[in-house]
């Protein structure tokens, strides 16, 4: 799994919708910082990022998970796709 840049101990979730998706925004205690819902579009995604630079995006592997994880990457985020099988695995460690 990969790991939140020096400057950010910000773990980003993201669910992944259609139209919109869910995020939770977690410090490096594991406590909620923030968390709603944004449009599944480029600008909403780069408004977030923008608040939690050098955060780790983390998302379930689908449909918008290719671009979503480029793009955020390509912001400064370290971004992470699991698959639904697999998290359980990964959450726990």
């Amino acid at each position: 799994m990969k790991q939140q840049h020096q400057d950010s101990e910000v773990t980003i979730g993201l669910d992944l919708g259609e139209r919109r998706h869910r995020f939770c925004a977690l410090d490096g205690r594991g406590e909620v910082v923030e968390e709603g819902s944004l449009l599944n579009d480029r600008a909403s995604l780069a408004r977030l990022t923008a608040r939690y630079r050098g955060a780790l995006a983390v998302m379930e592997a689908g449909t918008h998970s290719p671009w979503v994880s480029r793009y955020l990457e390509g912001l400064g985020l370290g971004s992470d796709c699991i698959q639904s099988a697999q998290g359980a695995g990964d959450l726990s460690a």
